[in-house]
């Protein structure tokens, strides 16, 4: 990786993140929603890549503070790039607004990301469409504090989308158990640059920190990826690691239910998907969408804007609609079973992996509402 590269991935981790209100088309439309439905702490986590040459990854998290006025006032960022690890604050206050539709749009002199914000400002999806970038895929989301590592056991949908020092792009999607000390088991499915295993029986996986804030580690093999529990407790996302290892990632926690349905998944969901390049993995690609599902087994992908490799391109969506299912522990399945995953027992949020077909790129989706 370059110098110049690794000077701009070492700034995208101190200068995040300004706000700016999506693009709109022609005409006055809605009125933005009122800065202050973004207030206080928001944890970030994100990652990306681009397919070079050279290749590289980047995994970052950490911490970013909003006045509710309109600015992002504080913050501090630690980024893996390959391996390197760096930590520095936020530069300089950031301007931001939002839109009626809750969808943002955050902006700076390097990076421009666009997704949505749920009805309660305490989770956002991004992806970076500046041209020129990174495709990256980012979450912002805010800590659930005073659990104990008690309430976290139990059985869990996981997706995780992990890169390394060779390049490959690793995408797990399966299930992880967390005993009552944070001890993790595993059984995932995983595609490989298009190479598909099955899900294996439970192995052990790694153990869990949970801090009085909400923060949440996870040790895994020589690696450590950081986050936090959000969404009332029902998911846990990670990024990094946070340990000077050529292995970065974005991993998704979705606790399991008991009587989920078609109708757990419905409404309309703003969705981030991270993925490698379709014809040959050489590339990364991200996009920035919308999924409308029925609550009766159907759903549709809205406008998006795509990333691939630093080349930004739109797309009207529709096209049709696909078919999903709900198991009763909320096992969430996309696409006549090509991407599997959950949904929380709120519906509120979902991640599913794929794809489940050999030769096919990983594709991560995470969705919310």
């Amino acid at each position: 990786m370059s110098t110049r590269r690794r000077i701009r991935f070492a700034l995208l981790g101190v200068l995040l993140l300004g706000l700016a209100a999506c693009g709109g088309g022609g005409g006055a439309g809605p009125a933005n929603l009122s800065p202050a439905l973004l207030t206080g702490p928001m944890c970030l986590q994100t990652y990306g890549g681009l397919g070079g040459p050279p290749p590289y990854q980047f995994g970052q998290f950490g911490q970013l503070t909003s006045d509710g006025l309109g600015m992002i006032t504080s913050g501090a960022v630690t980024s893996n790039v390959d391996g390197v690890l760096t930590t520095g604050p936020l530069a300089a206050p950031l301007a931001y607004s939002i839109s009626a539709a809750h969808r943002v749009s955050l902006a700076n002199a390097g990076t421009t990301l666009q997704g949505g914000i749920s009805p309660a400002g305490d989770l956002l999806s991004l992806v970076d469409v500046r041209p020129g970038s990174a495709p990256t895929i980012a979450i912002l989301a805010r800590k659930v504090t005073g659990l104990a590592a008690a309430a976290l056991a139990g059985t869990w949908h996981m997706c995780a989308f992990v890169s390394n020092a060779s390049d490959d792009r690793a995408l797990f999607g399966g299930v992880v158990t967390l005993d009552a000390t944070l001890n993790a088991t595993v059984s995932v499915g995983i595609n490989i640059n298009g190479a598909i295993t099955p899900a294996v029986a439970p192995v052990a996986w790694g153990t869990g920190t949970l801090g009085a804030s909400g923060s949440f580690d996870l040790a895994v093999t020589g690696s450590v990826f950081t986050g936090g529990v959000y969404a009332g407790g029902d998911v846990i996302v990670l990024s990094g690691s946070s340990s000077a290892t050529h292995f970065q990632g974005l991993v998704v926690l979705i606790r399991q239910s008991a009587t989920a349905t078609a109708a757990t998944f419905s409404g309309t969901y703003h969705t981030a998907i991270f993925f490698g390049d379709t014809t040959a993995f050489t590339d990364y690609a991200a996009a920035t969408s919308t999924i409308s599902a029925d609550g009766i087994g159907s759903w549709v992908l809205g406008p998006s804007t795509f990333n691939q490799n630093g080349i930004i391109t739109n797309s009207a969506g529709g096209g049709g609609s696909s078919p999903y299912i709900v198991a009763p522990n909320g096992g969430l399945a996309l696409a006549s079973g090509t991407f599997v995953g959950g949904v929380s027992a709120s519906g509120h949020v979902a991640v599913v992996a794929g794809r489940t077909i050999a030769g096919q790129t990983p594709q991560f989706l995470f969705l919310h509402r």
